[in-house]
């Protein structure tokens, strides 16, 4: 993010003239949006999950089991409102790495496919962008025990905000789902190959290991 690098036409601003633009954003952000929503993964969490269970191969990679959160969270506000889903119009960023994945679980959830646009020819993208960099801003602010989040993320938090972070007390729910039980990987013979049913000749493979591994 070139303001928080301070580079290009952000060069010299110190902290102060950056939040205050920050604030600035963000209120217009509120006027022209109803509800925000934000999802997110614990990377530490999802690989040691990974690591014991075959959450990659039969939920997705991180980016696309954030999106089925979103969306997730999108039809619990539709229902909400009475709307009707078929109206939701989902927009993502192209270009993002794990964009293949992300569209074969939409098909085997049958989650109609979302429209994909440069961040340069659609704002909103540009927005949303704004939003997911203040809640991950949050979240480092978080780990390291600091004080209150900065005036920007505050001003997020006063509107209506959603949020949908995944820990692993979420992924273990995922994975002991009395619908669709996630397989122990150290069970799995190693012969066996994992598929999803709308793509069967297409073998699902583990592309994300622990740090540790």
């Amino acid at each position: 993010m070139a303001l928080e690098a301070g580079i290009g036409e952000y060069k010299g601003w110190d902290r102060k003239k950056k939040n205050g633009f920050l604030y600035s954003l963000v209120g217009l952000l509120n006027v022209r949006c109803s509800r925000h929503f934000c999802t997110g993964i614990f990377m530490d969490s999802y690989r040691g999950m990974n690591n014991d269970y075959t959450i990659e191969e039969s939920i997705g990679m991180p980016y696309a089991l954030a999106a089925r959160v979103l969306i997730a969270k999108l039809h619990e506000w539709q229902d909400v409102k009475g709307d009707e889903r078929s109206e939701l119009h989902v927009v993502f960023e192209d270009g993002t790495y794990g964009k293949g994945d992300l569209l074969e679980v939409f098909a085997k959830d049958r989650i109609p496919t979302p429209s994909f646009v440069k961040k340069t020819d659609c704002i909103a993208v540009l927005a949303a962008d704004l939003i997911a960099w203040e809640c991950f801003h949050a979240i480092l602010q978080d780990k390291k025990r600091e004080p209150s989040p900065r005036p920007s993320m505050a001003r997020i938090m006063e509107h209506d905000f959603v949020e949908g972070v995944m820990r692993r007390p979420e992924l273990m729910n995922l994975v002991n789902h009395p619908d669709k039980p996630i397989e122990v990987r150290s069970m799995l013979a190693s012969n066996v190959e994992l598929v999803f049913s709308t793509a069967p000749k297409r073998p699902r493979r583990r592309r994300i290991y622990d740090k540790k591994q």
